[in-house]
C-alpha cells in the first residue's frame, strides 16, 4: 500500500490560496434556491390536483360546490395554505368551513397518496369569496 493520504472530493483539486467560489458563475451559486422552489411549485401543483379531485368525488354536495383556487407553501413545505372558493350560494359560508374543517384528515390522506413524500404536509384551509376573484364593470 501507498503511504499517500488519499483526498476526497473537490477540495483536492484548488490551491489552497484559491477560494472556491471564484470561478463558479453566479447562475450556479444560487442553483439550489431556485430548485427548491420548483420542488415547491410542483409539490403546491400535486396538492391542488389532490384536493380538486377529492371535491369532486365527495359524497357531501357542499364539498361539491367548491372548487381549489390554488395552495401556497407556509413553513417551507410543512404547512400548505389551501385557497377554496364557493360557486354560488353565500349563505353556505359557515356550512362549508364546518365541512372542510370535518374532511381535513381525509384531504390529507388523498394528498398523502397522490404525493411522494416522506411526511405529509398538513392542510390549512381559507374559504374565499368568489366575487373577490372576479372584478367587472359593467357598462350601461
Amino acid at each position: 500500500m501507498s503511504s499517500r493520504k488519499k483526498t476526497r472530493g473537490f477540495a483536492a483539486l484548488r490551491p489552497e490560496s484559491e477560494p472556491e467560489w471564484l470561478d463558479v458563475p453566479e447562475v450556479e451559486m444560487f442553483r439550489g434556491l431556485q430548485k427548491a422552489d420548483t420542488k415547491t411549485i410542483q409539490l403546491c401543483r400535486q396538492v391542488e390536483e389532490a384536493i380538486s379531485c377529492a371535491l369532486v368525488c365527495s359524497t357531501s354536495s357542499i364539498l361539491r360546490d367548491l372548487y381549489v383556487q390554488g395552495v401556497e407553501a407556509l413553513r417551507g413545505v410543512a404547512l400548505l395554505r389551501v385557497l377554496v372558493t364557493m360557486e354560488g350560494n353565500a349563505h353556505r359560508y359557515q356550512e362549508s368551513i364546518e365541512a372542510l374543517a370535518r374532511a381535513k384528515g381525509y384531504f390529507r390522506s388523498e394528498v398523502a397518496r397522490a404525493i411522494t413524500r416522506k411526511r405529509v404536509p398538513s392542510l390549512d384551509f381559507i374559504l374565499v369569496p368568489s366575487d373577490l376573484g372576479s372584478t367587472e364593470v359593467q357598462d350601461e
